[in-house]
């Protein structure tokens, strides 16, 4: 159940709300931005006369706490997104490999639709011209196809590169984001 209060008590939450909110950015500002020892963010906050000591042990502790689970969670996406990249990586490359051979076996039919043509008896030909154009048709359409594909997988693989370097940057400076919502 709700306890019912009245409204002076509710603006009194409300006001220790806002402190606690404010003075938590303002810490976490000191921790992880401004990267200052535990003894120098304390001796800060209590030159303030808002808190009690315990208070502000509390407000720095849940402040550290918090930058901590943040950079085990930023390492763990780091890893992922590697693994991901080289996912990528892979296909791309087989992709390419791919449209390599689809490349060849284009050139090969146009060779042999070359040499149909210079043989004078139509009758020993081993295969139809249209069967062949309607092959080289499909192969270049499979290759467009192929080409899109690699083209978006590039764009993911360029995004993915600098959201790796972005994390690998908040890493090594021990700097991370904080977000409150929106509200």
């Amino acid at each position: 159940t709700r306890l019912k209060l009245n409204t002076t008590q509710e603006l009194i939450i409300d006001s220790c709300v806002v402190l606690w909110s404010t003075y938590y950015r303002k810490t976490w500002k000191l921790w992880n931005n401004q990267q200052l020892k535990e003894t120098e963010i304390y001796h800060q906050l209590m030159g303030l006369n808002l808190f009690t000591s315990r208070q502000i042990s509390s407000l720095i502790n849940k402040v550290k706490t918090e930058h901590d689970k943040i950079k085990e969670l930023s390492k763990s996406q780091l890893k992922q997104q590697k693994a991901k990249l080289l996912n990528i990586t892979k296909f791309i490359a087989t992709e390419q490999k791919n449209i390599s051979k689809l490349l060849d076996e284009i050139n090969n039919l146009k060779v042999k639709l070359k040499n149909d043509i210079s043989i004078k008896d139509k009758s020993i030909l081993k295969e139809p011209k249209n069967k062949i154009h309607e092959r080289l048709s499909k192969l270049t359409h499979s290759i467009k196809k192929k080409n899109l594909v690699l083209f978006n997988k590039k764009i993911k693989l360029n995004r993915l590169k600098r959201s790796i370097f972005i994390l690998e940057q908040r890493i090594k400076f021990n700097k991370f984001k904080l977000c409150f919502g929106s509200s």
